[in-house]
C-alpha cells in the first residue's frame, strides 16, 4: 500500500528505525551522527515543496519511504522538477521497489511534474531498477570530505 503522507513528529517516530538502518547501510561519510533537520522538512511540507511517500504492508507497518523536493527549474522556468532526497526500503521487505518508484512517478506526473531526478548511492546502487523504468543516466556526482 503506497500513499503520500504529511511529514509530522508521529511519522518521524515511525520512520526513525528505517532511516537508522539506511544511515548504517549507505551513509558514506559517518563522521557526523544521524541528525535530520526536522524543522526544514516540516516547513518544506507546509510550503508545498516536499513530497513524502510511504510504503506499508497489509498490517499498516512502514516498510519504506521516499522524499522528493519539488521546485521549478531555475534555468527552464516552464519545467517543474522533483528531486529525490531520500529513498529506502527495509532490507527485510525488499522486492517491490520498482512498483513503488513507478507509483511515485504516476503521482508526480499527475501534479504536473515533467522531470524526476534520482541520486543513486554507490553503496546502494538501484540504477538497474531505474533503467528498467526508463530513467537515463544524466549526471555523475563526486564528493570529498574536507574535514
Amino acid at each position: 500500500m503506497y500513499q503520500r503522507e504529511q511529514f509530522s513528529d508521529a511519522l518521524y517516530s515511525e520512520l526513525r528505525p528505517i532511516i537508522t538502518e539506511q544511515y548504517e547501510k549507505i551513509c558514506h561519510f559517518k563522521h557526523a551522527p544521524l541528525n535530520p533537520n526536522l524543522a526544514v522538512y516540516k516547513k518544506s511540507d507546509e510550503a508545498g515543496y516536499l513530497r513524502f511517500y510511504t510504503a506499508r504492508n497489509d498490517e499498516g507497518e512502514l516498510c519504506g519511504y521516499a522524499t522528493f523536493f519539488v521546485i521549478g527549474n531555475l534555468h527552464q522556468m516552464d519545467s517543474k522538477r522533483a528531486s529525490h532526497d531520500s529513498i529506502y526500503v527495509l532490507k527485510s521487505k525488499r522486492g517491490f521497489g520498482h512498483q513503488f518508484i513507478r507509483w511515485m512517478d504516476e503521482q508526480l506526473k499527475a501534479e504536473g511534474i515533467d522531470v524526476v531526478f534520482h541520486s543513486v548511492n554507490a553503496l546502494h546502487d538501484f540504477s538497474h531498477i531505474l533503467k528498467r523504468l526508463g530513467y537515463e543516466k544524466v549526471e555523475t556526482i563526486y564528493s570529498r570530505r574536507l574535514q
